[in-house]
């Protein structure tokens, strides 16, 4: 529950010109990358393929998809209202390595 107060905390600490500017990062840092990557996560929104630097390299991107399907007006409410008690394990599991990075 800490973990899940605090990030209530922090969300009802931004408004949506917060979400404008976070949307218009070309290159956002880091730890605003894990936090888009969790969130789609947990709304179900997939990665896309984009090339690495070898052609034969693919990556998945969370960024686009986010940008695309995530963050807008709704987004503050999406994230108040969000059932936390309905989370699988599957993606708690899938969420684990994010939260432990010390960037997010």
């Amino acid at each position: 529950m800490p973990i899940y107060n605090a990030a209530m905390k922090a969300v009802s600490d931004l408004d949506k010109n917060d979400i404008t500017e976070i949307r218009g990062f070309k290159k956002p840092p880091d730890g605003a990358l894990l936090v888009m990557k969790a969130m789609c996560i947990m709304f179900g929104i997939p990665p896309e393929k984009v090339k690495g630097a070898n052609v034969k390299d693919v990556q998945w991107d969370y960024w686009e998809p986010a940008k695309k399907k995530l963050l807008g007006p709704e987004t503050l409410k999406k994230c108040q209202t969000y059932e936390k008690d309905k989370m699988d394990a599957d993606m708690v599991e899938k969420l684990k390595p994010l939260i432990a990075d010390p960037n997010f």
